[in-house]
């Protein structure tokens, strides 16, 4: 419970704090006095005060702000350093500075995720389905491609990509053969041993003693006291995701130990590629994989791809939203980013990065949806005021914005609502 507190305090100051830097340092440099710059809201804790800003930290630690002078309409002066004194151009630079300080974090964080993880490849050369390789049988092993020797599936199929056939070495009953086999068709898949990778700290794998390194033999639906014999990875995947809340015995070996334990999936709810939720089970493990070193340019280009694709697939999840084509109960609040922030700390650091650079690329999405109070909506209401060449009056503005505003906060009863409901589902 503390875990998940503590780390959901993380997750929200780093976000704020990245997205409020973006106004702050955009803002000065364009001139604008800024009276605050507060992580939390309400009540004024402990703060400094340096030059023309109160760096300050306040009593409700959800949240953040900073204050320009003039940006409340009531305190406008007239003076050449407020806010609404500046060009439009000027004033949605600083607006939409803060999504793309948002943007940003979550590139760094995943170029740090991508230098800590490395290049995962999946410890096998076995083969478990051949595909069209006329010369590849289900249980071979690639000893090696081309004269070069395989460790991981990745040098199995590096060596191969980018040839229209080379000379391998495969063992098949223990015998050692060589083969042919055409890169043209590279539809050969394989045999992922479950061997347990990472095993997430106070999980259901971890509570029944299950280490990385452990090889799980058999498991056991007690329901239907079936035995079954577990040769590769998906087939112990598919189980696990199938008996969700059934008692499973799992027998695994550690160091030629046999061990045993009875678990019991907990239900997780997760997005297919259609978008749609679907509820399954999860013991809390991964599959092991191998780590190796990714080069500068490749971290780099790693995080800016990562980056991209999140970004699309959260506007394809908006774009099905708004289509009817996916339900609203999709959508999470304020307590699925805490309990996602707990679960991504047992994990580890690489994945409480992950979080936060994903939690990132949302908000820099939302924030530029033009809605009022949104950083989108003011910048739409900027927008209208080049347009037409003259300001918004006043009282338009605060009526658009007061109306906003209840409806974000009936958006986020709902989102919330959504959560205490999925918690009394489980």
């Amino acid at each position: 419970m503390i875990l998940t507190l503590v780390s959901t305090l993380v997750v929200l100051s780093v976000l704020i704090l990245f997205h409020e830097f973006g106004h702050f340092i955009v803002a000065k440099r364009s001139g604008i006095k800024v009276e605050i710059f507060s992580l939390g809201m309400g009540l004024r804790l402990i703060g400094i005060k340096k030059g023309d800003t109160d760096y300050r930290i306040s009593l409700v630690p959800f949240g953040g702000y900073i204050k320009m002078a003039g940006e409340d309409l009531k305190d406008v002066k007239g003076e050449g350093n407020e806010f609404p004194s500046k060009s439009p151009g000027v004033r949605a630079s600083v607006i939409v500075a803060g999504p793309v300080f948002n943007l940003v974090l979550a590139w760094v964080g995943f170029t740090i995720v991508s230098f800590m993880q490395g290049n995962s490849e999946i410890p096998t050369t076995f083969v478990q389905t051949p595909g069209k390789q006329i010369n590849i049988q289900t249980g071979d092993k690639f000893v090696s491609v081309n004269g070069i020797e395989t460790k991981t599936w990745n040098d199995v199929i590096s060596g191969i990509s980018k040839k229209d056939s080379v000379s391998c070495e495969i063992e098949r009953n223990n015998e050692i053969q060589k083969v042919m086999v055409y890169g043209e068709s590279l539809d050969i898949a394989p045999k992922i041993l479950p061997i347990v990778g990472r095993v997430i700290k106070q999980g259901v794998a971890w509570k029944a003693g299950i280490r990385e390194n452990d090889v799980i033999n058999q498991i056991i639906i007690d329901s239907l006291k079936d035995t079954i014999q577990i040769n590769n990875w998906d087939t112990l995947v598919t189980l696990i995701q199938n008996n969700a809340r059934k008692e499973i015995t799992f027998l695994w070996t550690r160091d030629s130990t046999s061990m045993s334990a009875v678990l019991v999936p907990e239900k997780k709810e997760y997005m297919d590629e259609n978008n749609k939720i679907k509820e399954i089970g999860m013991v809390g493990v991964q599959l092991k994989t191998v780590r190796k070193p990714i080069t500068l340019i490749g971290g780099f280009k790693d995080g800016f791809v990562r980056t991209w694709d999140v970004a699309l697939l959260t506007l394809k999840f908006f774009k099905n939203l708004f289509a009817g084509k996916m339900s609203t109960k999709a959508l999470g609040g304020p307590v699925s980013i805490g309990k996602f922030a707990g679960e991504s700390a047992r994990w580890g650091l690489d994945s409480f990065i992950l979080l936060i650079s994903f939690l990132s690329i949302q908000l820099f999405l939302l924030n530029l949806m033009p809605f009022p109070p949104l950083d989108g909506g003011q910048i739409f209401i900027i927008g209208i005021e080049k347009l037409q060449k003259r300001p918004v009056p006043e009282k338009t503005i605060i009526l658009i914005q007061n109306i906003g505003f209840s409806l974000l906060m009936l958006f986020m009863v709902y989102v919330t609502f959504n959560d205490i409901t999925r918690i009394f589902k489980k």
